[in-house]
């Protein structure tokens, strides 16, 4: 699950002024964003404002997954799941990926978090709104 923390940067009146702001503005010097940059110099030390390099931001779900939220998770994908119960998803090979999951390495392997989470938020989601879903 991706973090968006460019939506200040979505508002369409900024869109609108960078679409009509001249291109010398945007790259210079081979500075890509080059008047965002100049603007938050002030309040970013410059080997942040300068930066050059990409830096992602890394979700910890994957890691909650497989240790504090290892109970809740075993639980929520019991036979007695809504997810089960609704023929949503097997919960006895939901239980084998989720073991598999958690045997993988930190850096990764061939389940993906969101197979897990995923249906663990969905799970979540039924029990809490079961009045309405029944």
């Amino acid at each position: 699950m991706g973090r968006e923390i460019r939506l200040p940067f979505l508002d369409s009146r900024l869109i609108d002024l960078m679409l009509r702001t001249p291109d010398e503005y945007k790259l210079r010097k081979g500075w890509t964003k080059y008047c965002l940059r100049e603007a938050m110099q002030p309040f970013l030390p410059p080997e942040i404002a300068w930066r050059k390099d990409k830096k992602g931001f890394s979700n910890p779900q994957g890691e909650w997954l497989k240790r504090e939220l290892k109970l809740p998770v075993k639980e929520a994908f019991g036979a007695d799941s809504m997810i089960s119960r609704k023929g949503i998803m097997d919960s006895g090979a939901l239980t084998r990926k989720y073991d598999r999951y958690c045997a993988q390495p930190p850096a990764g392997g061939s389940i993906w978090y969101r197979e897990i989470f995923a249906p663990f938020s969905l799970e979540l989601w039924m029990r809490r709104y079961a009045a309405w879903i029944d």
